[in-house]
C-alpha cells in the first residue's frame, strides 16, 4: 500500500472498500482477501536510515556529504508509535535517544572493573573522528589552495603573458605571446630613448593603446600605439570608447604623469591616494570547505 493511504493496494482491482488496519476485506463476489497490517504504516513517520555525521551549530551533516538537518530549540516535538521525535525543518523527523541512569549513585573509589578502559576507548574513538574530520577537511583545504596556486599562472600568461613572464624571470626587458596549449613566445625588447618618440593626439578616436611616433635614424617617422603597462609599441592597437580609453597614466621620476589621448597634453597627476591594502590576506587553513548538496532520493512513498 501507499503509505498515508487508509487502504492497500492489490492488482485483483480497486480496493477503497477495504480498511488496511483490519487485516481482511469481503469483496463483491462473495471471496475474501486476507493480509498482515504492518505497524510502520500506522505511524505518521517510517524509518528510513542511520547515518553518521557532525553538529555544526544547529546543522547537522552527514559523512557523506549528501545530506543535512538543521533544527532548534523550539522545534516541533510529536509522539508516533511510541517514539519521541523531533521534527526537523526539511521535514524530517529524528528519534530522540534517552539514557536510563544507574538505579545507585556511583561510588568513588578503587576501580576494580573494566570501566576506566571501556571510558577511555569511548574518549579515544570521539577524539579520532574529531581529529580525523579535521584532518580531512584540513587536506581537502591544502589540495584546493594548491591546485589554485597551480592554476594561476597559466591563467595569468593566458590574460597577460608579458607581465606574467617579466615577474617570474625578474626580467623587464622581455615582451611574451600566448600561443595556446601552456606555449609561451618570448622576445627580447630593445630600449629607445624618449627623445626618438613623442605621444600624439588620436584626433576624435580613441584606441585602447596611446598612440606615439617613433623617430628612427633613417627613414620616415612611423606611427605606433604603446602599452601603458609593459611600454611595448605595436601597430596595431582596437578602439576604445572615449568615456574609458581616453586617458592614460604613465610613472616617470616618482611622479604619474596623465596623458589625454584626445588633446595630446600630458599633466602631472597631483594627489594620489594610497588604499593600504595588505600584502597577504589572513584565512584559516582549517576552513570548511564548500559543501554542494545534490537531490538525494531517500524515499520513494
Amino acid at each position: 500500500m501507499r503509505h498515508g493511504s487508509g487502504y492497500p493496494d492489490s492488482p485483483v482491482g480497486d480496493l477503497r472498500q477495504c480498511l488496511y488496519s483490519s487485516g481482511s476485506s469481503t469483496m463483491r463476489d462473495v471471496s475474501m482477501l486476507i493480509w498482515t497490517p504492518h505497524k510502520d504504516e500506522a505511524s505518521q513517520y517510517v524509518p528510513i536510515t542511520k547515518m553518521k555525521g557532525h553538529l555544526l551549530g544547529d546543522i547537522w551533516i552527514s559523512d557523506s556529504k549528501e545530506f543535512a538537518l538543521s533544527w532548534h530549540d523550539n522545534s516541533d516535538r510529536v509522539r508516533d508509535c511510541g517514539k519521541e521525535l523531533i521534527i526537523r525543518d526539511q521535514g524530517y523527523a529524528l528519534m530522540t535517544m534517552h539514557r536510563v541512569p544507574r538505579a545507585a549513585a556511583p561510588e568513588v573509589g578503587i576501580i576494580t572493573s573494566n570501566q576506566l578502559a571501556a571510558q577511555l576507548l569511548a574518549v579515544e574513538d570521539t577524539v579520532e573522528m574529531a581529529v580525523s574530520a579535521l584532518f580531512r577537511h584540513a587536506l581537502s583545504s591544502l589540495c584546493d589552495r594548491t591546485n589554485l596556486l597551480a592554476l594561476s599562472p597559466h591563467t595569468s600568461l593566458a590574460a597577460n603573458p608579458t607581465f606574467t613572464i617579466r615577474n617570474l624571470l625578474d626580467r623587464h626587458d622581455l615582451a611574451a605571446s600566448h600561443l595556446e596549449n601552456d606555449l609561451v613566445q618570448v622576445h627580447r625588447c630593445m630600449p629607445i630613448p624618449p627623445k626618438n618618440y613623442r605621444f600624439l593626439a588620436s584626433n576624435d578616436t580613441c584606441y585602447t593603446k596611446p598612440k606615439v611616433e617613433l623617430s628612427l635614424s633613417n627613414g620616415p617617422p612611423l606611427h605606433m600605439f604603446i602599452d601603458p603597462t609593459t611600454y611595448v609599441l605595436s601597430n596595431e592597437a582596437p578602439p576604445g570608447d572615449c568615456a574609458s580609453a581616453r586617458y592614460f597614466f604613465f610613472p616617470a621620476s616618482g611622479v604619474h604623469h596623465r596623458f589625454d589621448s584626445l588633446t595630446g597634453d600630458t599633466s602631472p597627476v597631483a594627489r594620489i591616494h594610497s588604499l593600504g591594502l595588505p600584502n597577504s590576506i589572513n584565512s584559516s587553513v582549517l576552513a570548511l570547505p564548500l559543501t554542494i548538496f545534490h537531490n538525494l532520493v531517500l524515499t520513494n512513498l
